[in-house]
């Protein structure tokens, strides 16, 4: 939790990117990765684990995957701490355009605890999604410091009367003031701060689609 996030986020804060890129895992293509490429998808691969999931609801034969990345908590620090990153991924529908970019979903904000258990439910598949997978293949990126993808709580925010909740500018200046504070309750544990931004969350979705 810092001061970015709490300015540019909201509680349930929800993404959803359709990527247009060709270099990635799903996208069929027929252009023959350079060396350099080649190199990238290498490395990337080396920080990546994948477990197949058996999801209640899923058509027979479908390929629904749990994964883990490994991503710097700051890419200019290639060498320092690493936070793992949760990502589920949902395999298109046969019905489905081959030639269709992924969808990726980036999910997070204040609270959320990512999918845990909710993927056991006999309802998800159907309900959160098969009209995802219709279209093409589905991943569900959880954002760096939030539940299952190194949470970062913040339990020094303080509590409102009921006076100030319709005060916005009384809110926002709360919310800073306890991101401040516990952004530095974290960076004294030696946790590495400084990763925790708009910038850095693009760039884990970015490799973990070119993984």
């Amino acid at each position: 939790m810092f001061t970015n996030m709490v300015k540019r986020l909201s509680v349930g804060f929800l993404w959803l990117v359709l990527l247009t890129a060709a270099p990635t895992a799903w996208a069929s293509s027929d252009k023959k990765p350079s060396n350099q490429e080649a190199e990238l998808v290498r490395q990337l691969d080396q920080n990546l684990k994948l477990e197949t999931l058996q999801i209640p609801g899923a058509p027979l034969g479908s390929l629904n995957e749990r994964g883990v990345f490994s991503a710097p908590a700051n890419r200019s620090r290639p060498n320092g701490e690493r936070i793992a990153i949760e990502f589920f991924r949902f395999s298109r529908l046969p019905s489905a355009d081959e030639a269709t970019p992924p969808i990726v979903i980036l999910r997070g904000g204040p609270g959320y605890p990512g999918l845990g258990g909710a993927i056991d439910d006999p309802a998800f598949y159907n309900r959160s999604v098969r009209r995802f997978t219709q279209l093409s293949d589905i991943i569900i990126v959880g954002q760096r410091g939030f539940g299952s993808s190194g949470d970062t709580p913040c339990p020094l925010k303080s509590e409102v009367s009921f006076q100030e909740v319709d005060e916005e500018e009384e809110r926002q200046a709360r919310n800073r003031k306890a991101a401040v504070a516990c952004r530095a309750l974290y960076s004294k544990q030696g946790r590495d701060m400084s990763g925790y931004n708009i910038a850095e969350m693009a760039d884990d979705v970015a490799e973990i689609a070119t993984a």
